[in-house]
């Protein structure tokens, strides 16, 4: 579902929360504790305040965990599309690159592309090296035979 779905669900909760918070406080200075009466006014508590005070904060409550999650799987898409990234210039420089040559290669932020490129090395997809230079550069691992 879409961001503009969650907005909506945000939206209409905050109004019903608001309505059923009113009516809730007000019924409950208005209740009747004579038998006469209990029965239609705690029937009146429950349908026109509680429940939509709940309802509506189940609305809020949802709408927040759709964007929530929806930024989530935003972040671990752009997260894979970096790591693809790096991993095809490594396979395409086997002389290596340093993060600058990764980032300017990339449509990724130097520090995204440092933070990503360390990740791969320690989790062992990447050797490092410094040239004769002093830059360090990375390549990919090749494994052992």
């Amino acid at each position: 579902m879409g961001r503009a779905f969650s907005v909506i669900c945000i939206g209409v909760g905050t109004f019903l929360a608001i309505i059923g918070a009113f009516y809730t406080i007000g019924l409950f200075f208005q209740f009747d504790k004579s038998q006469e009466h209990f029965a239609v006014d705690l029937i009146g508590l429950l349908a026109f305040g509680l429940a939509p005070l709940g309802i509506g904060l189940l609305g809020i409550g949802y709408g927040i965990y759709q964007i929530i999650r929806a930024k989530q799987a935003e972040k671990a898409k752009r997260d894979a599309e970096l790591e693809n990234r790096i991993l095809e210039l490594a396979k395409s420089n086997p002389q290596g690159l340093a993060t600058g040559e990764f980032a300017a290669n990339s449509p990724f932020t130097l520090q995204e592309v440092e933070e990503k490129v360390g990740n791969l090395y320690v989790q062992g997809v990447l050797d490092m090296e410094v040239t004769e230079e002093g830059t360090i550069v990375y390549k990919l691992r090749t494994p052992l035979k």
